[in-house]
């Protein structure tokens, strides 16, 4: 806003955003550290305007920005990860930093030096956190010395009035965040049933002769290792630094069985990961596919096997659970005497695109030979 009549003058805003949508507004005007917009290192003041659906109001006096705006951008956090807002004074007033924790990777040290807010946070609100999340901040920039690491999504309070409490007043440089591993988890597995339409046909090809006195059995495969492309997306999985997989399984397929529509998803995730999150993953399954006829005595035969792909409607969103065991007494758990832990069940939603086998068709035409 650099030269605009409003750089400097903004008192009172109005915005109406779009839910999930922030528009983050500056005091300073400076190239984003590191490439990454929200890294607010020397960007001096800020103030996040948190979409939504609605029109809302900030008065710039109550955040001690008045006359000071000079730059702004926008962008679209995951607000499922939750956020931690620090506060310059006690009692959460004075200027605010939001840290969206999805902008950050899990498990890494991040330093805000530089930031406005290093050597001045004095209150912090946690309460957007999912309940199996955990943060701690720290008075060096390398994670050494004081620190407060008593943030987290489950028990019984989500803020911290004054630093000054736990000797951590105005001494913030770096902070990390990570997530509540799962000591063990049971996804439950998902079926789906592909519809007939959309896709292509393949086809295999069979020709022989039954030359002797007794019913013979023949076997016809069809094989094909790039048509079934598909890509499984999880878009309620709260965990990030973690990998998904998962693998699709025909219900029924193979020697002398019918080709049906019916499919099983099954999902798996990693926790290992701390830098990125992989919650969509593409993958093609090879298909096999048999059958088995009999054909009679002193007989020339053509088989046709017919494998129709069904293509999936974007709208193909699917919904199963999973049994995760915690070493914390997290919200809706139960104490599992077995192994020590708390188990809950959890809710995931996933949407499962591309193209599978919805069926088969075997046509067998017979010719007879003359009986010797």
């Amino acid at each position: 806003m650099t030269g605009m009549s409003i750089q400097d003058t903004a008192t009172w805003i109005a915005f109406n955003l779009p839910v999930g949508t922030v528009v983050t507004m500056t005091d300073a005007y400076v190239a984003p550290a590191d490439g990454n917009v929200y890294n607010l290192k020397g960007c001096g003041k800020v103030i996040d305007l948190v979409g939504t659906g609605k029109t809302e109001a900030v008065d710039l006096v109550a955040y001690t920005m008045n006359d000071m705006i000079s730059a702004w951008y926008w962008h679209t956090p995951d607000l499922n990860l939750g956020a931690i807002e620090l506060y310059a004074a006690g009692d959460f007033q004075w200027n605010r930093t939001v840290l969206f924790l999805s902008e950050w990777n899990a498990g890494q040290l991040h330093s805000l030096t530089g930031w406005h807010v290093e050597d001045s946070a004095s209150s912090a609100r946690w309460q957007s956190m999912h309940d199996a999340q955990t943060a701690s901040l720290y008075a060096a920039d390398d994670g050494s010395g004081a620190a407060y690491e008593n943030i987290k999504g489950w028990g019984s309070f989500m803020e911290l009035r004054d630093f000054g409490q736990v000797g951590f007043n105005d001494t913030l440089s770096s902070f990390r965040w990570n997530n509540l591993t799962p000591r063990k988890e049971i996804v439950a597995p998902v079926r789906i049933a592909v519809p007939s339409g959309g896709g292509e046909g393949l086809s295999s090809y069979l020709t022989g002769t039954n030359d002797s006195s007794e019913v013979q059995p023949f076997t016809i495969t069809l094989t094909n290792t790039n048509k079934q492309t598909t890509t499984v997306s999880v878009t309620n999985q709260y965990t990030a630094g973690t990998n998904m997989q998962y693998t699709l399984t025909h219900a029924k397929e193979g020697l002398g069985s019918d080709l049906t529509n019916e499919w099983t998803v099954g999902l798996g995730f990693e926790y290992t990961n701390t830098e990125t999150s992989e919650m969509s993953r593409s993958q093609t399954t090879a298909l096999s596919v048999s059958q088995t006829f009999n054909v009679p005595p002193y007989t020339v035969f053509n088989a046709t096997l017919l494998v129709m792909l069904g293509q999936l409607p974007p709208s193909s969103f699917y919904t199963t659970t999973a049994e995760r065991w915690y070493d914390q007494n997290l919200k809706g758990s139960t104490f599992d005497p077995s192994n020590g832990w708390w188990k809950r069940t959890e809710s995931i939603s996933l949407h499962l695109g591309g193209t599978l086998a919805a069926g088969s068709n075997l046509t067998v035409t017979t010719t007879k030979l003359p009986v010797p």
